[in-house]
């Protein structure tokens, strides 16, 4: 209940609602295995590379950053405007 979590994951879609996705999945797997924490540092970002043929720099921009995000807030209901709202990289 004192821990923080950091997790970075890469991923061809990069949106508030993907994030909040990601979010409620890690929540409940943690739970699941009975390990609270207090607060996550989470970043989705798009991958560095497609690989398709030769190596290609995949480069849009844009990340959704939280910093220090409540567990507590992590529920379903309002999740995707409160992901919204704690992103760093749209202030």
């Amino acid at each position: 209940t004192n821990g923080m979590l950091v997790l970075y994951v890469k991923n061809d879609t990069v949106t508030d609602k993907k994030a909040a996705e990601i979010l409620l999945k890690t929540k409940e797997l943690f739970d699941r295995a009975g390990i609270p924490f207090y607060s996550i540092t989470f970043c989705l970002e798009y991958p560095d590379y497609v690989y398709e043929g030769p190596v290609q720099p995949l480069t849009p921009k844009g990340e959704i950053y939280l910093k220090n995000f409540l567990s507590s807030d992590i529920y379903e209901e309002g999740l995707v405007q409160r992901v919204r709202a704690a992103d760093t990289e749209k202030k």
